[in-house]
Order: structure tokens, then sequence, then C-alpha cells
């Protein structure tokens, strides 16, 4: 029974890992598309109209008024779902910033205990808006299944 939820465990953090790595690729792609169109531009090409962004733009960490909540909040959004301390930690340092991991998770519980912004199961950390809409859809499937039976 112990392997089973160590399996999980492990399912969970490779699951994680793809979305932060999707993140990145998403980022990488619009930074290609930029290129090519400067190139393009520079060439004396002519560029069909400017592309839209892949995903809505994030925030950057570089400003010094983001608080320890806001690094969290994110993190999370933009990898679209919970992620343990180490993973919100490792996606800041894949773009090149430092987050300190003790000052960061003690911010997040704080957060969490008090029901602002966050929740938090077995060291994991996710977006209290996200349970809202779960709770939201879950509302409505029932409405639609109390509907449909009469």
């Amino acid at each position: 029974m112990g392997g089973i939820a160590v399996q999980d465990q492990i399912v969970e953090a490779i699951e994680a890992q793809i979305a932060i790595k999707q993140a990145e690729l998403r980022r990488v792609q619009e930074d290609l598309a930029a290129l090519q169109r400067t190139l393009a531009i520079f060439r004396g090409e002519r560029v069909s109209e400017r592309l839209p962004p892949l995903h809505e733009p994030i925030p950057s960490l570089s400003k010094p008024k983001d608080s320890l909540p806001d690094v969290g909040y994110m993190a999370l959004k933009e990898v679209g779902k919970p992620l343990t301390g180490d993973q919100i930690v490792a996606f800041w340092k894949g773009r090149g910033h430092e987050v300190n991991k003790a000052s960061l998770l003690g911010a997040l519980y704080r957060c969490a205990k008090h029901e602002q912004r966050f929740w938090v199961r077995s060291g994991v950390f996710g977006l209290l808006e996200w349970q809202d809409e779960r709770t939201q859809q879950e509302g409505e499937a029932k409405e639609a299944s109390l509907g449909f039976s009469e």
C-alpha cells in the first residue's frame, strides 16, 4: 500500500515538472517567433500582422515590490496546477531568480492558514480561486443533473 502512495507522489512530481517545462517552452516559442519577425523586418520582408502571445504574460519577478505570496501566486498561476514549495523554488530558479525556500514556505503557510489566496495539503500549495472554480463547476454539474432527471 505504501508503494502506491510513493508512486502517486512521483507521478505528481513528474506532472508538475512537465507543467513547469511547458510554461518555459511557451516563453521560448514566443521569443523565437519575435526573433523570426525581427529578422524578417531587417531583411525587408513583408511581415504579416503581429501575432498574439501564446499565453497571458505573467509579471516578472524583477520588481522589488513582489511579496513572497506574490511570488508563489505567479508560479502557481503560470503552471496552472498545485505545486510543492520545492517546485515553486525550482520554477523561479529556472528563470534565474533565487527565492529563499524557508521564507517562501512560511509566507505561503501563513496565507493558507488565514485562507488568503492559497490552500495547502501535505506540503502541496494551490490557489483558493481554483477551489472556488471547482466548487462552482460541481454545483453547476449537480444542478444540471437534477434538471436532467426531471
